[in-house]
């Protein structure tokens, strides 16, 4: 039987935009980045790496969904040595077991997520012709939300 914050993500993922989901992806991703230094500090390694490992399913969904006749060969090129480069990032954190490469990652994803959002917002305004509707819904009740595990 489903809980109901959980029916509620899974509605919520089913029915959104794609400009919806990749800000949803890119939450989850410093959501679990952030989880998975805090373990790290705390010298968790384990619980740690699948964390982070999670961090990098995320990003190779991010890449893997990246089309590059939607954005240009120029712009499709950069998203992808972006997003290597954070995948990477969270790979060193757990095998050398570094803080600072989960910090290089975490402010890069923290900038794209909040770029992304700012653009879902901008495109919306522009659409509409109006006030910017929030990129997301508000943030689901507490309780363990799990975005793919």
């Amino acid at each position: 039987m489903k809980t109901q914050a959980k029916q509620y993500q899974e509605s919520r993922i089913l029915t959104a935009p794609k400009e919806d989901l990749l800000v949803m992806l890119l939450e989850g991703a410093v959501r679990f980045a952030e989880q998975g230094k805090a373990l790290l500090v705390e010298k968790k390694f384990e619980e740690s790496c699948r964390l982070f490992i999670r961090t990098q399913r995320i990003l190779v969904e991010l890449m893997s969904s990246l089309d590059e006749k939607l954005l240009g060969a120029p712009m499709h090129a950069s998203l992808m040595s972006l997003y290597y480069f954070v995948y990477w990032r969270f790979v060193r954190a757990s095998v050398d077991r570094s803080a600072a490469m989960a910090d290089e990652g975490l402010k890069i994803l923290d900038s794209l997520r909040e770029t992304w959002t700012l653009a879902v917002e901008k495109d919306r305004k522009e659409r509409r012709g109006g006030p910017s509707v929030p990129a997301v819904a508000p943030p689901a009740p507490a309780g363990g939300i799990d975005l793919g595990a």
